[in-house]
């Protein structure tokens, strides 16, 4: 626009034959207080940009950035309504989540009386096939209301994790005991060698870990063995079961994916494993899956070594 009015000034200067030197002098006068004016403005347009690019750490609107304009108050004025109603919104969200885990939790404990109920019938049941057969499906109860609470507790802001000096030996025997009617009633053996072994982590999540890779185990197996190998620096759980395909190996730990066994086989849900690998990265161990199609799986947590504060 000055540029324009720059040269309409010098035409009409030359139409009333005004000396150049007039001109000019004008028009270096005009652009002398362009820059000064420009210069000033770029400078209260890098304060404003500075202010505005430091509201990303805050990730609040409010600010003691002061509008120049209407317009500008405008523009507060919408991300303050904005944030209000976000904050609203998250808060809505956080009570309703809070409200769901209580529900299960105080759901959890309360199932799980009529299903000891249902244990201590089954053992004075006179019938070995049935007597298992309920055993198992009691464990099986007991698995999916673990895994409801432990889906709930991971997206939870608030963990109650406890990193302790925990023997691995006794975990993996206490699993085995958990699981032995399911050894017996499926006619698997079981190989493991014990160890005592201890390593810095937190006990009910390394349980729930090898409790889903065992069950897991057991679900798919038929016939054979589950290998257990415990050492200083990685628990694996080997079986021989049905396997897993190659293409489905990439996509196991994905949210409610259940690959070629889970449509043949109707068991899988697509959530075990997803858990498995969120708990390991909850206490920072890594999870490998092995697996070939009708030969087995070998699943690996491998124990992340840390400084960590622990109790005597």
């Amino acid at each position: 626009m000055n540029v324009s009015i720059f040269a309409f000034l010098t035409l009409v200067f030359w139409l009333f034959n005004v000396n150049l030197i007039i001109i000019l002098f004008a028009l270096s006068m005009w652009a002398f207080i362009l820059l000064v004016a420009g210069f000033l403005d770029y400078l209260r347009f890098s304060r404003k940009a500075k202010l505005l690019r430091s509201l990303e750490d805050e990730n609040i609107p409010y600010t003691d950035f002061t509008p120049s304009d209407w317009i500008e108050s405008e523009y507060v004025r919408l991300l303050n309504r904005e944030y209000d109603y976000k904050r609203v919104v998250v808060e809505k969200d956080a009570n309703r989540y809070e409200e769901t885990v209580d529900y299960f939790t105080i759901w959890a404990h309360q199932i799980k009386t009529p299903i000891s109920a249902i244990s201590l019938v089954a053992e004075n049941m006179p019938d070995d096939d049935n007597r298992v057969d309920i055993k198992n499906a009691v464990t099986d109860i007991n698995d999916y209301v673990d895994m409801v609470l432990n889906f709930l507790r991971l997206d939870s802001e608030v963990n109650d994790l406890v990193f302790d000096k925990v023997d691995m030996d006794y975990v993996v025997k206490q699993l085995l005991r958990k699981f032995s009617s399911q050894f017996i009633g499926r006619g698997i053996n079981i190989v493991y060698e014990s160890k005592p072994i201890s390593i810095v982590t937190d006990e009910k999540w390394i349980s729930f870990i090898l409790g889903q890779l065992l069950s897991n185990a057991l679900k798919y197996s038929k016939k054979g063995s589950i290998t257990i190998e415990l050492t200083e620096d990685h628990v694996s759980i080997k079986d021989q079961g049905i396997g897993i395909s190659a293409e489905d190996l990439p996509r196991i730990f994905e949210k409610g994916y259940t690959g070629y066994n889970g449509r043949t086989h109707k068991k899988s849900t697509g959530i075990g494993l997803y858990l498995v690998k969120r708990a390991c990265d909850l206490i920072n161990f890594n999870v490998k899956i092995e697996s070939e199609l009708g030969k087995g799986t070998n699943a690996t947590i491998f124990f992340e070594k840390e400084d960590l504060d622990v109790r005597d």
